[in-house]
């Protein structure tokens, strides 16, 4: 499936607005999500998650980090 958004990415938008989420669940364990939103060539606004991940705080430095790795990761610029 990761292959297949790469590619509908690759094909499909040439720029992306990103959100980010962090919480903290019920066992003390912090989580980060990251979502891409974009028009896509039919004018259809389109959202996608690209990661999930466990973190090991809420820090803005640590979420610019997984933020950076997950661009790289994904080769968005």
């Amino acid at each position: 499936e990761k292959a297949k958004l790469k590619i509908f990415l690759s094909k499909q938008c040439e720029r992306v607005c990103l959100t980010t989420d962090t919480w903290t669940s019920i066992q003390n364990l912090n989580y980060m999500s990251l979502t891409a939103h974009f028009i896509d060539n039919d004018w259809k606004l389109q959202k996608k998650i690209l990661n999930f991940s466990q973190t090991t705080g809420h820090s803005g430095e640590l979420i610019a980090k997984h933020v950076e790795a997950c661009l790289n990761n994904w080769e968005l610029k």
